[in-house]
């Protein structure tokens, strides 16, 4: 069911940071999350939102410590989110390309 939802993203994950000791029964769960977008004003520079994306990937796990349901971030797991009929911001787009994972069949914002 998970893998029909439309932005549900099905996961294998270690127990960990549990109450319970889980891991005498098994050593990965089974969970969701929901993808998300990050929107991206057509006035901020490409420079800056190329920089996030890079910044997010060489700081995941800060961003997780912060924040737990931080989701995966890598080029290929932030396309994931990418809605094709809503053009991408072109840094994010530069970012994309320059770690060939871009779409010919996406658009691409104005810079």
């Amino acid at each position: 069911v998970i893998e029909e939802h439309p932005g549900a993203i099905l996961e294998e994950v270690e127990p960990y940071g549990y109450e319970q000791d889980v891991t005498a029964y098994t050593d990965t769960m089974t969970t969701w999350s929901l993808a998300g977008q990050w929107a991206f004003s057509p006035d901020i520079p490409a420079r800056a939102t190329e920089e996030i994306c890079r910044l997010a990937i060489e700081h995941e796990e800060t961003l997780r410590e912060s924040d737990p349901t931080t989701l995966e971030y890598s080029p290929e797991a932030m396309t994931q989110t990418v809605i094709p009929e809503i053009d991408i911001h072109a840094g994010v787009a530069n970012f994309f390309e320059d770690n060939d994972v871009w779409e010919d069949s996406w658009s691409r914002g104005d810079e």
